[in-house]
């Protein structure tokens, strides 16, 4: 008897939710040196260095430790110490995101973003596992915070489908969760939406434990969730709304069936329960975040300021506006990112799960379908914004994924009725049908499962084709696969750089010992050889020079692709991947402008394609060029602007030697011009005296 007892309870286990989680975790956590970091991570493991560093030691800079080598030294001598002897007197390694210049000093005079908590939080696993234990590495252990986090969030969304609609629910929500595309990937590299997406959905089952179980201690894990989510991004402010309204939906229910019961004590309770909740929340907040202990209600403000700037101000999808402006780019990438089997179990559970599968009932999977509307919904508003297709908006998932495991538990009973055949193996079969080609694309994809797009829109080929916005982005992962290349290939001692991104989107640590990075460094059209990368997708700033020009005059040496789509490339810029090797940079003589005030234009004297133009002008009365813009004309008719502005920095060139008061210089890729005009706006800055301007063109070698 006990060994049947024993196996059924194994049994039981490896279909549950626990299991599912704890298989998510294993896998993931094997896999979590093939990811790299996403853009916004340096800086949020920078912040929370500091910050715990001040919690622990009072310091508010790391004057206490050891400098880092990394820092301030990017010789290949200053790179010798990379992992070895950073400790300060034996006591930890020091992170190379310990950074001097990202201080408690630093961050109490300005922060401008989220809340620190999960910042913290992700330097804490790293003191732990990298500084003291040394069994991890140092980006790898700071990754662990959010990938325990995602996996808490695929326990909790099984948990609560199992509380809803039973085991089988449990393990397809469970499932659903944990083959993810997009979760499987940000689990491993995004320190804000996964980790808030579990506290959002764990803040949501506990409220609904601790209302429908009248048991209190229900309400004190909510406040731990609400606590951490509310350190994390002020998103989980919206499950306000969604208990709000699913509260009114209980009420009336209430009133009409008479369904559920509510006395005072409960009420008590309940009412008890939601202000512990926000006494948590607030409490954990502040205490968590120096900045705002000093000017509290001002700081905060800046803070709200903030989300109302980059959730309202812009928007980016103008082709997906409704009348009205309804923006129903997400919805859209929803469909279009959410692997297909689920979004149809999905829609059989919101449609009518409680009706094909007895017993399920009824108020909780409204909860769900409210907590999966407001998400969605919120950033579909008129005047609302979302950008980087829907990762800031990623507490959807557990929502989705809980109306799929009640879809699959319903269609189970639907197919253990009429098929007798498998009857008792029904739950498995369709289980397996659903997830199967998931899985199987999970890992054909790995590690950009983030990049993933489902057959109703042709996959990320057919997503790229319709132009979709943001097909391809890897929010950074993919510079990880690019650096691997570069150390496997690149000749010795050679230099590299970024044409878009800062150097802090690739961690010094990653890059062989020899190999020069730095962005300033590359030659142009003087093509030295060194090695330049960038992703590849709509929202970068493709139309600046440093970008036209690695697209434009130079074949790439390395693309990594999906199905044939393009996540990123490497140029070497030299004349053996050159596309117009016979074609060199020469001056020409200065000319005087033709026209001067607030536009200086200049005549040419004949056609030429054009690549660079040097204004130069009496640098005692104005040194310096502060606004404006270059525009060229064929005609002396039809001008077209220049990318990059006159105050946007340009890469420094070796032919044009240092910058000199007085001057400016402006690159062009490809241009074809005989008049060229500086459009300045004088009401910023100061008026050019005795302006001429030197063109540079495309001749043949």
């Amino acid at each position: 008897m006990a060994v049947t007892k024993t196996k059924f309870r194994l049994k039981s286990f490896l279909f549950s939710p626990a299991f599912v989680a704890l298989l998510f975790f294993i896998v993931n956590f094997a896999t979590l040196s093939h990811y790299g970091v996403n853009w916004d991570e340096p800086y949020h493991f920078s912040r929370g260095q500091a910050y715990l560093h001040y919690f622990l030691t009072g310091n508010k800079d790391y004057a206490d430790l050891q400098p880092y080598a990394l820092q301030g030294n990017r010789t290949p001598a200053g790179l010798a110490k990379t992992h070895a002897d950073l400790s300060n007197n034996g006591e930890y390694r020091r992170s190379i995101f310990q950074h001097d210049q990202i201080t408690v000093n630093a961050l109490l005079k300005e922060e401008n973003g989220h809340p620190p908590l999960n910042d913290i939080s992700a330097a804490a696993f790293n003191r732990i596992f990298y500084g003291r234990l040394g069994v991890m590495g140092d980006i790898e252990s700071h990754h662990l915070f959010s990938l325990l986090s995602s996996a808490l969030l695929v326990l909790v969304a099984g948990l609560f489908a199992r509380s809803i609609a039973g085991p089988v629910a449990g393990l397809g929500a469970a499932l659903a969760v944990g083959l993810f595309p997009l979760l499987v990937a940000e689990a491993h590299f995004n320190v804000k939406d996964p980790p808030l997406a579990a506290f959002f959905a764990l803040l949501l089952f506990a409220v609904w434990k601790a209302l429908t179980t009248q048991k209190f201690r229900w309400w004190f894990v909510a406040g731990g969730a609400g606590a951490l989510g509310l350190g994390t991004k002020f998103n989980i402010l919206f499950t306000v709304p969604i208990v709000a309204i699913w509260l009114v939906i209980v009420l009336f229910t209430t009133l009409i069936n008479k369904q559920l019961k509510w006395n005072r004590p409960a009420l008590f309770n309940a009412g008890v329960g939601f202000l512990i909740v926000g006494a948590i929340s607030l409490g954990v907040l502040y205490a968590a975040w120096p900045f705002l202990w000093q000017d509290p209600i001002p700081n905060l403000l800046k803070i709200i300021g903030f989300y109302r700037e980059i959730g309202t101000t812009t928007v980016y999808q103008p082709n997906f506006l409704l009348g009205g402006g309804v923006n129903l780019y997400p919805l859209v990438f929803i469909l279009i990112t959410t692997p297909l089997a689920v979004i149809i179990a999905a829609s059989i559970g919101a449609a009518g799960g409680w009706r094909l599968a007895r017993g399920i009932p009824f108020l909780p999977l409204v909860l769900v379908l409210v907590w999966l509307l407001v998400t969605v919904g919120r950033v579909m508003l008129p005047g609302s914004a979302i950008y980087g297709g829907i990762r800031q908006i990623s507490e959807f998932i557990p929502a989705l994924g809980i109306l799929a495991g009640i879809g699959i538990a319903a269609i189970s009973e639907v197919v253990a009725a009429r098929i007798a055949l498998i009857r008792k193996h029904a739950a498995f079969a369709v289980v397996a049908l659903v997830f199967i080609p998931t899985l199987t694309t999970v890992i054909r994809l790995h590690p950009n499962e983030n990049v993933f797009f489902n057959s109703v829109i042709g996959g990320i080929n057919g997503a790229s084709a319709q132009a979709i916005p943001s097909v391809g982005n890897t929010y950074g992962n993919a510079y990880y696969q690019g650096i691997a290349w570069l150390n496997e290939n690149a000749e010795p001692g050679a230099g590299f750089g970024l044409a878009n991104s800062t150097m802090a989107s690739i961690p010094r640590i990653w890059i062989r010992k020899d190999l020069q990075f730095a962005n300033h460094s590359w030659s142009g059209p003087d093509m030295l050889g060194e090695y330049e990368m960038e992703l590849s997708y709509d929202g970068l700033r493709s139309d600046q020079y440093s970008y036209q020009y690695l697209t434009i005059f130079l074949n790439p040496v390395w693309e990594l692709k999906v199905d044939g789509v393009v996540l990123l490339r490497i140029w070497k810029n030299d004349l053996n991947h050159a596309r117009y090797p016979e074609a060199k940079v020469a001056k020409m003589k200065p000319v005087n402008p033709t026209q001067t005030g607030a536009v200086l234009q200049y005549d040419l004297g004949r056609e030429i394609q054009l690549a660079r133009v040097d204004l130069t002008f009496d640098p005692g009365v104005c040194p310096k060029l502060e606004s404006g813009f270059i525009t060229t004309s064929r005609d002396g008719a039809v001008w077209e602007r220049q990318p990059d502005n006159i105050n946007d920095s340009q890469p420094p060139v070796p032919s044009r030697g240092k910058f000199e008061p007085g001057t400016y210089t402006h690159w062009v890729a490809l241009t074809r011009a005989r008049y060229v005009r500086a459009n300045l706006d004088q009401s910023k800055q100061c008026e050019p005296s005795n302006p001429s301007l030197t063109a540079w063109e495309w001749q043949e070698r």
